[in-house]
């Protein structure tokens, strides 16, 4: 089978950038925005690559291993999930520490030059059992994942 590219009906396209709304600058002065095509870094077209990494799924032992083989195959942009289960298993326990340690994990990720993109729940599907809401939430008295007074108190306190 042949394959022909052909440029012969080849028009200029209109980029532009879509505005301050669309960039923002790290505190190093690098600067990432977006035009209406695609997304720019300093100015100069970038094409992220995403791979997902759920950080509280593996032995923190293991991250910077696993994210240097993520680089060597070419992904700039890690994504992942901030599961409130692995948080908060507790009501009013908080974890961030071992393979919860999300400081860590986004300055592992700093270190070898990877973006990261955190999926912050509180619902969070990612195949977790209740969609990342702790087990706890459940039998209170208020429906959970409502705009009620009671569950907006409590993912509240997340921020």
């Amino acid at each position: 089978m042949d394959y022909v590219l052909s440029l012969q009906d080849f028009r200029a396209k209109n980029i532009y950038p879509l505005g301050e709304d669309f960039r923002g600058k790290s505190k190093s002065g690098e600067e990432l925005s977006f035009t209406n095509y695609y997304m720019e870094k300093n100015g100069i077209p970038f094409f992220g690559i995403s791979g997902e990494f759920h950080y509280s799924r593996m032995s923190d032992a293991m991250w910077e291993d696993e994210l240097i083989k993520m680089k060597m195959c070419g992904i700039n942009v890690v994504s992942t999930y901030i599961f409130w289960i692995h948080h908060e298993e507790q009501e009013g326990v908080f974890d961030f520490s071992g393979c919860r340690d999300l400081h860590r994990f986004v300055s592992l990720c700093r270190k070898h030059g990877l973006y990261v993109i955190l999926r912050v729940g509180p619902f969070d599907h990612g195949e977790v059992r209740n969609g990342g809401i702790p087990d706890w939430m459940y039998g209170m008295p208020f429906e959970v994942r409502k705009l009620s007074e009671g569950f907006l108190y409590y993912t509240g306190r997340l921020e």
